[in-house]
Parts: C-alpha cells; structure tokens; sequence
C-alpha cells in the first residue's frame, strides 16, 4: 500500500489547464444560419452515414489533449510513490517519529533551496499523507535533541505549525543520540507500531557512535537522504593567523577543501577595514593549504575598537564556511593628547619635544600612536573625544570647565600622564588638581648632594621600582642598572600622609622620594612623574631608557599592556573572556545585535560566556564595577566563534557504516532524496506524454 506525495505540490494549482483543449473546441464550435441549397442534400446524406466515425475521433483526440495537459502539470510537480507508515508496521493506525537534522552542513543550498529546507518539505509531505488515525512525533536534532511535539499526535495541523517554526542551527548534532530518543518515544505505553523516519544530508560527522536503542527490540529505521550525491564537494576557510610584520601585518591563510573534485583558481580576499588584498588558491580533494598574505592597517581616526578583518573565499554550496573574520590585536593606533604647558620657540627647549620623538620616533610613519598636541588655553572638552591618553606637561593651572571635563574623562576609563616643572605652582596645585591627581604635591626641592658653590649639580639616580608593574617589568637588571645612571635635579615632594586610595609608588630616587606614582579615579588610570619631561629637570629625555619607558606607560595608560588576542572557539563551546583589572564586567554584542551584560569580582581576570550558538565576532566592553557605561578607550579581544570544523566535510556515511550504527538486526531503510524520488516519477508522467503527442498525430493525419 503506497501514498502519492508531490515534491513540488504547488505546481498543482495549474492542473485545471487540463480542460484548455475543451474550451478551445466549445469555441471554436459554432452555428451556421441554415439556408436550404438543393444541390448539396446529397452531400448532406452521405455526411449522415459518417458522423458518428467523425464524433468518435473527435471525443478521443478531445481526450488525448487533455491527458497530455495533466500529466505535464502532474510531472512538474514532481509525483512520488511512499510506503505508508500502516503498510510498513501492519494494519491499523501507526506512529512515525519525524527526526530533522538541524547541524550547520544541513545549510547547504542546492538548486531548491537548503537541504533543510529540503528536509522540511519531506517532513511536510509525510504528514499530509498521513492516515485519519496515524500519529507522529517531531524530533529536532541540533547541539541538542530536542522533543518538539509530544506525545504523538493525529493532528496535522499541531505538526505543520511546529514545523513551520523551525529553522537550521550553526553547530554540531548527535544523529546517533537522536534515534535513540526517538525509539524512546515509540516505546511509550499505549504508543502503536511504528518507525523512525530521520531526514538528513547523510553526512558520516553527524553519527557519534553505535545507536543504544532503549528497549529489547529496535525500531524500523528510514533514513532519507535530501543531499544529491553529486553536491558533496566543500571548501573553506579554516584558519587565520595574523602577526605584526613592520609596519604591515603578516598572515597565514589556511584553507580546506574535501570532497571528490577539485578546485581550482578559487578568488581568495583578504579585507582589514579599508585595505585589500586577493591573491587565488586551487585545492585537491582532502587538502589543506596554507596562504601567506601581507596588508598595511589602515589608521582611521577616531576608532579605538579591536581592529577586525575578514578572509573570504570564493563560495560554494556551504557559503558560511568561505569567511572568516580574525583580529589585528595591538594594530590599531593609539590616539594621545599633549597639554604644552611651557611652549618654547626654540624646538629643542619646548617641554613637548623630548616627549612627541619618544611616542613617535619614527614620525608617525608606523602610526602606532597619534599624537595631537595644544596649550592649556585651548584645552575644550571636545577635545577629549576619541583619546585614549592625555599628557599634562608642566601645566600652570586648568579652568573648572577644563578640570570638570578630564575628571569625567578618566573616571570613563581614560588615562592621564601629570609630570611637573617649574610652571607648576604647588601651593595652588592642590586645589584645581584635587580630582585628579592621585598624590598632591606639597613643595619643590633640589635633588642631591650640593657642591662646595651650594648648586646641586650631582642630582640623584633613581633607586627602588617596582618590578612587577606591568610599565617596569622590562627595567631589571641591566635596564635597571641604566636607571640608576639617570640623573634628576629637581623634583616635586608629595604631601605625607595624603595619598589617595589604591595609589603605588613604581619607581623612586635614590634617596626614597616617589619618583612615579599611580593611582586611580574611577575606572581610570593616572600616574604623575614628579619630575619633568623635558631637561629642565632631569637628564632622563636623553637616555635610552626615556623611550621606551614613555611607550610603555601610553600602552598601560590606554590599556593596551593587558590587550589580549582574539578568543576563539567553535559554535557551542563555552568562552573564557578576559577581564581588565578595574573592570567589573564585560558586555557581550552577539552577532544578531542583543547583548548580554556578564558580572565578576573586580580583578577575576576573566568570565565564562556559553551561548556561543552562531558564528561571527562578539564584540566585547569592559564595564566598571556595578556601571552599565563601557570603559573608554579599552581596546580588549574580541570573540571570534567559527562554524564546527567537523561539519565541513560533507562526506556521507556508507550503506555498510550505517547499518553498523544501527544495528545488524535492526530494519534499516535507505531512501534519496524527495526530489530524486519524484523525478523517477515524473519520467514515467513524461514517457505518457510522448506515447498522446504519437497517437495525436496519427489521428490528426487520418
């Protein structure tokens, strides 16, 4: 016993056509006014004798038009002859419990759309073919088996719903778990004989292991495979690494290809915000090659956020596997405002020239930092937008508004560089720097021994640092023994006793005296060096150590010391997330736009994130301690979550493997896919039509 099914079902809307021929010959049929002629009644009896032959032929040619018709409309749609569930398990009513692959490599598009969309159609098509009283259960096989409709039911209508509701997930799925849970559900008390029907592309990934069937006896299983076997060729893009090279950013493509055919002359993109590259790539069946790449980043102003690329290959069936997006960590320039309190009209005496050649000793050609440099007077709080970094060089004194603006600016996260000089007055220093400094300085004093003529010209080294701050780490042992040959003259003292909250003293003088302290003011960072940035003070500017102490601070201040590389995973692993140290919480922006706000104890280092269940990038806002406002100019990883290698292959299991999985005594079905189905069908429909243009024709000519 067999049901009729239509893969295409809503080409039947153009069956009526079958009654064109009909209507033209109604037309055609008409009428003439009789006028009586004498000499054609003969005619006319001998037409007599032969009308009935004449209407025969008609009525048949009638006929054969619209059969042909039919059975072109009906070949479109794509017949298809199934067992019915009552004919598989016996008389009576049966149960079918329906199992859709939902894994990422069901997402390939052939020529009618995805194959779970295929899959769909088919699930469709078993339950309007369904008996008054069979029953069926839906299963939805993805990262996880879900049971959708349960128990079993007649209803038609329950099942379409739920299976006009589903769509295709992105990672991997248990075939195996999932006829185990099916069997389950025909094993149910009062649950009549039945079968398993699974739909899915066959791909030998998907199947874990031997199917553990939960009773005595298994269950019969169809599985229908909606992949065409010609389409199981794949490549993509299965690894990014990329590495500072100069001034350019080196990477190393990793492509996959499996299948039976090759590829070859495949378009290869690589795309890092406005800067591009291509090159192409051919690839054998089963081989993965490797790609080397360079691009120059590109320096946008403005933009502080993770710089992030994408590689793209040219697409195939399974497109979502041709892009890959990776992360240029520490690429994207840091952006630093210098406050010249002391400008001078010779270059080299202008309290910013030893400080602008530290941060950009190449200048600027590397964009590593962007340097934008003002006097007080000019400071606005626009000015602050997009700064990652502000330096106050021996600054006099800021305006309330001026003041208003940077407390605001580091209490978001921003960091603040305060060194000393002679403009400073430190009698009113405390009063405009009270909100951001994080010692006050209490007078100015000469460093050092004092010669015989009563001038301090010896000045002092610098002694204790702190080795373990993430600006000193490098000064140990020989660097430090450079440190000590530094000379400074002058310095600010600190008032006793005043120090504000969480504030650590990295580096002092010979003698004791902070030379460098930091401290913060909300999510910020500020240090004050208690001497000046330029020679005034201090020979420092000329020693090899100022460079890349002055580099090293910047990064610290803009958080780029802590700056990790992309976090990356595969579809539905969970995500370890890495914390600042101020940071109380990370804001995590899916790929869809919704975001999730994840909270910790303040220095945890780091947070579990787990719904990693579609691939893309992840971008990631530190957030302060019970603030929902993202820390500024925090450059910190983003997550990278990629389609499961695994479901690349689209290889499919063999006959023989998969009545191993089952069972050697469990009654295994295999089928094709639906369309496949209904074009051996359709052949049958198409042969008539040829056989009705022949008889046509022949009665035609007679």
């Amino acid at each position: 016993m067999s049901a009729l099914s239509f893969v295409r079902p809503e080409l039947l809307w153009a069956l009526p056509l079958a009654v064109l021929p009909i209507v033209i010959h109604l037309i055609n049929r008409h009428r003439a006014r009789r006028r009586p002629f004498a000499a054609i009644d003969f005619l006319l009896r001998v037409q007599r004798r032969t009308a009935r032959r004449l209407l025969l032929r008609q009525l048949l040619l009638l006929l054969i038009r619209t059969t042909l018709v039919a059975s072109l409309v009906l070949a479109a749609a794509g017949p298809r002859l199934e067992p019915r569930a009552a004919a598989v398990a016996g008389l009576g009513p049966t149960t079918t419990v329906l199992v859709l692959d939902a894994s990422f490599s069901m997402r390939a598009r052939d020529a009618g759309g995805t194959r779970f969309e295929a899959a769909l159609e088919a699930a469709r098509e078993h339950v309007r073919g369904q008996g008054p009283q069979d029953r069926a259960c839906l299963i939805l096989a993805g990262r996880e088996t879900r049971v959708l409709v349960e128990p079993c039911t007649d209803s038609r209508a329950a099942l379409l719903d739920a299976l006009d509701e589903l769509q295709p997930e992105h990672g991997r799925s248990d075939l195996s778990a999932a006829l185990g849970r099916a069997a389950g559900l025909l094993g149910a008390p009062g649950a009549s004989p039945g079968r398993v029907l699974l739909l899915t592309d066959g791909a030998a990934h998907a199947f874990s292991g031997p199917v553990v069937w939960p009773g005595d006896q298994a269950p019969e299983v169809e599985l229908r495979d909606v992949a065409p076997d010609e389409s199981r060729d794949n490549h993509a893009v299965v690894g990014v690494e990329a590495a500072p090279a100069g001034a350019q950013l080196g990477l190393r493509v990793s492509l996959q290809h499996t299948g039976q055919a090759p590829a070859a002359e495949l378009a290869l993109e690589v795309r890092l915000g406005e800067a591009t590259t291509r090159g192409f790539a051919s690839l054998q069946p089963g081989q993965t090659l490797t790609k080397l790449f360079s691009l120059a980043p590109p320096t946008a102003e403005g933009d502080t956020g993770p710089l992030l690329g994408v590689v793209s290959l040219s697409p195939d069936r399974l497109a979502e596997d041709d892009a890959r997006p990776f992360l240029a960590a520490g690429r994207r320039p840091v952006r630093v405002l210098l406050v010249d309190g002391d400008m001078r009209a010779v270059l080299h005496q202008d309290e910013l020239f030893y400080l602008e050649r530290a941060l950009a000793p190449d200048g600027g050609a590397q964009a590593a930092v962007q340097l934008q440099s003002l006097t007080p007077d000019r400071l606005r709080p626009e000015h602050l937008d997009g700064v990652q970094v502000v330096f106050l060089a021996n600054v006099r004194e800021l305006s309330p508004e001026q003041r208003q603006a940077l407390q605001s600016f580091v209490e978001a996260g921003g960091g603040l560089f305060l060194a000393c000089g002679d403009q400073l007055d430190p009698q009113r220093a405390d009063e405009w720097l009270r909100e951001l400094t994080p010692w006050p300085v209490r007078d100015v004093i000469a460093l050092g021994p004092p010669d015989p003529d009563g001038v301090h010209r010896q000045g002092l080294g610098f002694g204790e640092l702190d080795a373990a701050h993430p600006v000193l780490k490098p000064f140990t042992a020989e660097r430090g023994r450079a440190l000590e040959a530094v000379r400074t003259f002058r310095a600010a003292i600190l008032e006793p006793g005043r120090a504000g909250p969480e504030v650590r003293v990295l580096l002092r003088y010979a003698d004791g005296t902070p030379a460098l302290v930091e401290g913060r003011r909300g999510a910020g960072r500020v240090m004050l060096l208690t001497t000046t940035l330029d020679r005034d003070w201090t020979h420092w500017p000329a020693r090899a150590s100022f460079l890349p102490f002055l580099q090293r601070a910047t990064a610290y201040l803009a958080g780029r010391l802590e700056e990790q590389p992309a976090v990356e995973v595969e579809v539905g692993e969970p995500a370890r997330l890495p914390l600042l140290p101020e940071a109380g919480g990370l804001r995590v922006r899916r790929p869809d736009g919704e975001a999730r706000v994840l909270r910790a104890a303040p220095g945890a280092g780091q947070v579990a994130f787990t719904e990693t269940d579609r691939p893309g990038v992840y971008a990631l806002e530190q957030l302060p301690p019970g603030g929902e406002t993202a820390l500024r100019a925090r450059a910190a990883a983003a997550l990278l979550v990629h389609p499961p290698r695994a479901e690349l292959d689209l290889g499919p299991a063999s006959d023989e493997r998969l009545q191993s999985l089952v069972g050697e005594g469990t009654r295994l079905r295999l089928a094709g896919s639906g369309a496949e189905g209904g074009r051996a069908q359709a052949w049958l429909l198409l042969l008539l039509a040829l056989g009705l243009l022949t008889l046509e024709a022949l009665l035609i000519r007679r």
